[in-house]
């Protein structure tokens, strides 16, 4: 018997949620797996935790347990429940909104099973943020690009990722342990953010000219004045003059790769 997958089951019904699958909702519904995920994210007291698309408050019931939490749910009727059953606790807070139209208020880790539907753009906008790490379930062929360290799993978004953290995965994920289940299989992954450096610098500009993110960088990262920059790269840039008035999300796997390269010889 499954007392969480009853419960889930009833409160879907209740509050009439429809068409899950499609907008990517997906509830845990085993008790190991979401004591896991806390086990995994090294919560001390003093910890705030965000919980992005905290649905019932699973995570974040657990986690106020140990320490303070943000739960962050776009559906009003989710965020409703958390209310009737979490706006006591001391240690939540309750926020509804959209999680990729806002600014994320400070935190140090973050414990979360977010939509599938938003996992891409969310990893890139938590990238830009100053945090220690955390746990998330993401889908398997994107949580094994993240952590494998071989050539022919990379994509732009991982190595991209890679750039400001480092990914380990923690243990596979059943279609079952979710309701419903989703069309895809699962990991648990933990990352650790990496510590700001200039190849993050360049990055955060995606629409910049590589040229362009690159000076910006040299001057605020490097605390040199335009000239300056100017004249240091202008002394580097044949080495990738063929990419430096692409942007930098113009920039496919290898061109990507060779900024990298470039910027971690030369800055």
């Amino acid at each position: 018997m499954n007392e969480l997958l009853d419960t889930t089951i009833k409160l879907v019904n209740d509050f009439k949620l429809e068409n899950l699958s499609l907008e990517g909702q997906n509830f845990i519904v085993d008790e190991d797996i979401l004591d896991k995920e806390i086990e995994h994210a090294d919560l001390r007291k003093d910890d705030i935790v965000v919980d992005i698309g905290a649905g019932f408050g699973y995570i974040t019931a657990r986690v106020a347990k140990i320490c303070r939490v943000i739960a962050i749910e776009k559906d009003f009727r989710l965020y409703s429940y958390m209310v009737s059953t979490l706006e006591l606790n001391k240690n939540v807070e309750l926020i509804n909104q959209d999680v990729m139209e806002m600014v994320l208020p400070e935190f140090t880790k973050i414990v979360s099973n977010p939509p599938y539907s938003i996992v891409d753009r969310l990893l890139l906008k938590i990238a830009r943020y100053d945090f220690e790490g955390g746990v998330m379930i993401l889908p398997n062929t994107l949580a094994e690009s993240l952590a494998s360290s071989r050539e022919k799993d990379e994509t732009v978004l991982s190595f991209s990722l890679r750039q400001f953290m480092d990914f380990e995965l923690i243990c596979d994920v059943q279609k079952d342990k979710f309701y419903p289940p989703p069309r895809v299989t699962s990991k648990m992954v933990k990352f650790i953010k990496k510590e700001e450096d200039f190849v993050q610098r360049v990055l955060d500009e995606p629409g910049s000219l590589v040229k362009n993110a690159i000076l910006a960088a040299d001057q605020t990262f490097n605390s040199n004045t335009k000239r300056t920059s100017r004249e240091r790269l202008a002394d580097r840039i044949k080495e990738i003059e063929d990419i430096s008035n692409k942007t930098v999300k113009q920039l496919n796997l290898e061109e990507l790769k060779r900024l990298v390269r470039f910027l971690e010889r030369n800055y």
